[in-house]
This record gives C-alpha cells, sequence and structure tokens, in this order.
C-alpha cells in the first residue's frame, strides 16, 4: 500500500474507478459491481487503517467486501461462500486489517486448485461484554492432505497476525487453529474491551 500511494495519486485512481462503474453499470451490472467492491477495498486500505483502531463494523464490512469479490470471481465454480454476523460491532474497536489474513488463506488453501465443491463460512459474532468472536473455516482439497504440525504453524500470514496480536491484545486474546483432512479451522476471539 505505501508503494501505491507513493507511485499513484490515490484519489485519482479511486475517481478512475467509479468512473469507470457509471459507464459500465447499464452494460454490465456484475462488472460494475465488481468495480464497486474493488473501489471499497481500495478506499477502506488507503484512508481508513493509517489509524492505530477502527470500528469493529468498517472491518467486517470491508471483509464483507471481499468475500463478494471472491464470490463473483468464482461465480462459475462449485463454490459455497458463506458469512453470518451477530451483535453490535458499531460499538467496538478493532486494529485495521487484523482480521483479512484468515480470510485470504481460506481462498488460498481451501478453494484454490480444488476439483470437488469447495466452501468458505466466515463468522462474525460480538456479544454486549465485548467478547468478539471470528471464526473462518474452509474445507480442504482432498489432493492436499494437512500435516497437523503444518496446520497449527499457519504460515507467514499467520505468524504475522500472532505478531500483531500479541503486541496489541497481549492476555486478551486467543487464536485456534484445527485442521483434518478435510476442513480448517481458525477461531479468534478478543476481549475489546480489556485490549490496550
Amino acid at each position: 500500500m505505501s508503494f501505491l500511494k507513493a507511485q499513484v495519486n490515490p484519489h485519482f485512481l479511486l475517481n478512475t474507478l467509479n468512473s469507470v462503474y457509471a459507464r459500465i453499470f447499464e452494460a454490465d451490472q456484475q462488472a460494475a459491481d465488481l468495480v464497486l467492491h474493488l473501489s471499497e477495498l481500495m478506499r477502506y486500505n488507503l484512508y481508513e487503517t493509517d489509524q492505530p483502531r477502527i470500528g469493529l463494523d468498517k472491518e467486517l464490512a470491508y471483509i464483507q467486501n471481499y468475500l463478494d469479490l471472491e464470490r463473483n470471481r468464482l461465480s462459475g465454480q462449485d463454490v459455497l461462500i458463506d458469512y453470518e454476523q451477530s451483535g453490535e460491532p458499531a460499538h467496538y474497536q478493532i486494529a485495521p486489517l487484523l482480521l483479512i489474513a484468515f480470510v485470504e488463506n481460506a481462498f488460498k488453501h481451501g478453494v484454490k486448485g480444488a476439483t470437488q465443491p469447495a466452501y468458505v463460512q466466515v463468522r462474525a459474532e460480538v456479544d454486549t461484554a465485548g467478547q468478539f468472536i471470528f471464526a473462518v473455516e474452509n474445507s480442504l482439497p482432498s489432493r492436499q492432505p494437512v500435516a497437523l504440525g503444518a496446520g497449527r504453524s499457519g504460515g507467514v500470514g499467520l505468524a504475522n497476525v500472532r505478531r500483531r496480536l500479541e503486541a496489541l491484545y497481549a492476555g486478551h486474546y486467543s487464536l485456534i487453529t484445527q485442521a483434518d483432512e478435510t476442513t480448517y479451522t481458525v477461531t479468534l476471539t478478543i476481549n475489546l474491551n480489556q485490549s490496550h
């Protein structure tokens, strides 16, 4: 993002995307929706994520825009993408871009290259005490058995998220991954009232 900010005027880029959206809306509404979702993702990345905390509702809207882009991208494939949300996220703050790595990993390891029906299920729940649960479950391609040890380590993306969680929410979060031959699940729980 820093490179993009330095190379391209973000106002120009977003205005151009809005112009593209307006021009193709009548001809191809599905393509117009893709442009709109891409524009929203970029706007969030460019303007909202410089703050140490962001409204949880905005972070979850970012996740939903990403899921909508994936739905469109994978529309011809046998992939179920499900999102479920409960509680009142507008009342809470969270570190920006903390959740997206879990969702990206679900598509990278669970959907990409799948030869049979695949799925990604995302669940976000916040209770009145500020306990936030974010769970992502995805199918695993049968051609790609998962070593349970490898599933727990989570690769570079999850390692970075773990470091951020420890720096921002030490003692107030849990991150649990579970893997078997057909399913991978990651569950993040944060007490948003107790974090510093």
